[in-house]
């Protein structure tokens, strides 16, 4: 009992510092676009990716061509979508605090609820409740937030976009997250990679070498922690941890990462102090995500004990944690 309870704080101990230092490190990349910072990150967690491809190529390689031959639009569609996500966070980050942008970032859970709200599927009264207070969270901070603390509406709003793109992979991705992750995140992030490219080429001036320039410049080393710390062994300690406890679990351990990326990064002088309004609205939002994600844990739970001999498909707000491992 005392081995798993280690394990379990060891495991999301370490997908918590590592996602929540992301915007750090981002943020301390200063010699090219945000396009092309979300772009090297990206090739350098598909890399990781393609190896443990190649690790298991020989036992599931009819498992992976099926996939890619069954699910290339998904695959497609779902990499746009997280290049998108990364992309615009990078953005809304040059407009907005780090902590505003992280909130508005972690919103999925109401997003996705108000989703199937607009497809008129039946929620529950304290889901539906748990997205208006997100919601309220929201305006609060994009609105009645001092422009002192760096922040800006149209900041806050472009980072609420960046998780509107992340809700669309959730949406899409449920059952290939479920039947086969590794392949499926390898092709995700290599197309998302050349999603980010082609916008970057198209709005910026860059040259082909900075395409690759983590190879050869001092940025290339918030890359390469940003690839493989935060990308490969922050997401896979988080995945890992389903092993040893419930979607539910891990999207309450998810729910800190804003409060711990804000802390880096007031700690490493990239975010000035949150005022009142920050503090206010960032809790109603942390908290709707909460009520959202732990009702749909206790509609589960009645589920699963009315139909016990039923298997039951996993919803995306139960799965959250495992697919924003994306991030």
């Amino acid at each position: 009992m005392n081995r798993r309870i280690f394990i379990v704080f060891f495991l999301g101990l370490v997908g918590v510092v590592s996602m929540g230092s992301a915007a750090v490190a981002f943020s301390a990349m200063s010699s090219v676009n945000p396009l092309m910072k979300s772009c090297w990150r990206l090739q350098i967690t598909s890399l990781c990716f393609f190896i443990m491809v190649l690790l298991t190529y020989k036992d599931k390689k009819e498992i992976y061509k099926d996939q890619l031959k069954k699910y290339w639009k998904t695959i497609l569609i779902a990499g746009f979508s997280i290049g998108a996500h990364f992309s615009l966070w990078n953005v809304s980050m040059q407009f907005t605090s780090i902590a505003h942008s992280l909130v508005f970032l972690y919103s999925c859970p109401a997003l996705l609820v108000l989703y199937y709200m607009i497809r008129c599927r039946k929620l529950k009264l304290l889901q539906v409740s748990g997205a208006m207070i997100g919601f309220v969270g929201m305006f609060i901070m994009c609105f009645l937030s001092s422009s002192d603390e760096g922040t800006t509406w149209y900041g806050d709003l472009i980072a609420l976009s960046g998780a509107v793109a992340l809700a669309v992979n959730l949406i899409i991705s449920e059952n290939l997250m479920i039947e086969g992750p590794i392949f499926y995140l390898f092709c995700i992030h290599i197309t998302a990679a050349v999603f980010c490219l082609v916008i970057s080429i198209s709005l910026y001036p860059i040259s082909i070498a900075s395409v690759f320039g983590y190879l050869y410049t001092l940025d290339g080393a918030y890359a390469l922690y940003l690839g493989v710390v935060c990308g490969f062994i922050g997401n896979g300690a988080l995945y890992f941890l389903l092993k040893y406890v419930s979607p539910f679990i891990l999207s309450v351990i998810i729910n800190f990462d804003p409060v711990v990326g804000s802390l880096f990064a007031w700690i490493f002088g990239f975010q000035s102090d949150p005022n009142r309004f920050t503090f206010i609205g960032g809790s109603l939002v942390l908290l709707g995500n909460f009520i959202a994600t732990a009702s749909l844990h206790m509609k589960k739970k009645n589920e699963e004990q009315k139909n016990e001999n039923k298997v039951e498909p996993h919803h995306p707000l139960s799965r959250l944690c495992s697919t924003v491992g994306i991030q």
